[in-house]
């Protein structure tokens, strides 16, 4: 009961922020692609506006598109043609002769959000997603004022945020109203901004370690390989094998 009665007191994230759902571009085989599949010259990264993007003559920008559980950062896998400020999807015409595309969210794309996959295991995940990204209908956002995202994006990954969520929406599906509907807490001296920031920090250089990412330089074990004598090497090797073969499910393991 105490639960409901806080919840009724407290405003709904949609009252106090705004919760989107991306844009459908119509043709995703046509508009997106992997980040790595077009050359990278022609790939804008970091535009905060829709200006500067605009004149920057790039073709395609980052693309937030939802993803795999994963939370704090990363999922940050495609790019998207928007070109001229999106002239050509917002103009083309399928086969039958309608414009497919709509639901561009022009005032809030570029703009650091707090992005969410559509559909999850079970789990709800929420991200940090920075400047300089559009985002699909499968990767929903909630557009929140920059002095409280870091407290609000601790909030959705909470484990208060994952009951309230089984409450109302006891499904694999997270939509822009399930967020909306979700009671705002407030930081009031708790520090939970500054528990945040490391997260996403550590999660940030997390995704940077891989080959998924376009920061990627080298894999940590590379970069300190002088430090080490062969059989270190050898064995961080051997362990790192047998971690990853016992940590798979029964049907992985059984497959390799």
């Amino acid at each position: 009961m105490s639960t409901i009665r806080q919840w009724e007191k407290r405003p709904t994230f949609s009252k106090e922020f705004k919760t989107r759902a991306g844009m459908i571009t119509g043709d995703n085989s046509k508009f997106i692609r992997l980040w790595h599949e077009p050359s990278l010259s022609g790939t804008g990264f970091g535009f905060s506006n829709r200006d500067s993007a605009k004149v920057s003559g790039m073709k395609r920008f980052p693309y937030s598109k939802g993803g795999a559980f994963r939370r704090w950062y990363g999922n940050n896998e495609y790019v998207v043609n928007w070109q001229e400020d999106g002239n050509y999807m917002r103009n083309y015409r399928d086969s039958s002769g309608k414009i497919a595309a709509h639901a561009f969210n022009l005032d809030y794309i570029f703009k650091a959000q707090v992005t969410w996959s559509e559909i999850s295991s079970g789990i709800f995940s929420a991200r940090l997603c920075p400047e300089g990204f559009l985002f699909d209908a499968s990767g929903s956002f909630g557009v929140i004022p920059k002095k409280y995202i870091m407290f609000q994006l601790g909030f959705l990954n909470s484990k208060v945020a994952q009951y309230l969520l089984k409450v109302l929406n006891p499904t694999m599906n997270f939509q822009k109203g399930s967020i909306g509907d979700l009671p705002v807490y407030w930081e009031e001296n708790t520090g939970v901004s500054s528990v945040v920031k490391p997260c996403v920090n550590i999660a940030h250089k997390d995704w940077d370690t891989a080959e998924c990412s376009w920061n990627f330089i080298c894999f940590p074990l590379v970069a300190h390989i002088a430090e080490h004598n062969p059989l270190t090497i050898w064995l961080i090797l051997l362990f790192t094998c047998l971690i990853r073969i016992t940590s798979s499910p029964p049907s992985q393991t059984m497959a390799t």
